[in-house]
């Protein structure tokens, strides 16, 4: 799968509604977690939004920058 292949972790959890995914630092990798209950196309959607902004913004990903639940930065 692509997150793989481009070093980040993967996975499918149950998230608060209105949350369908997340990208965090977890040490020195990054963890893409997508909501499970979404359907796979939302989910294929979602992975592709977080990986855009992994690709865009993973420097800044937890040196500061804190979204808040409309994916905004605060």
């Amino acid at each position: 799968m692509l997150p793989e292949k481009l070093g980040v972790q993967y996975r499918k959890a149950n998230l608060a509604k209105g949350i369908s995914g997340m990208l965090e630092r977890v040490g020195d990798t990054f963890l893409i977690t997508v909501a499970a209950n979404d359907p796979l196309t939302r989910q294929r959607f979602t992975l592709a939004h977080e990986l855009g902004h992994y690709m865009l913004h993973r420097t800044l990903i937890g040196d500061g920058l804190d979204d808040d639940r409309a994916y905004r930065s605060t």
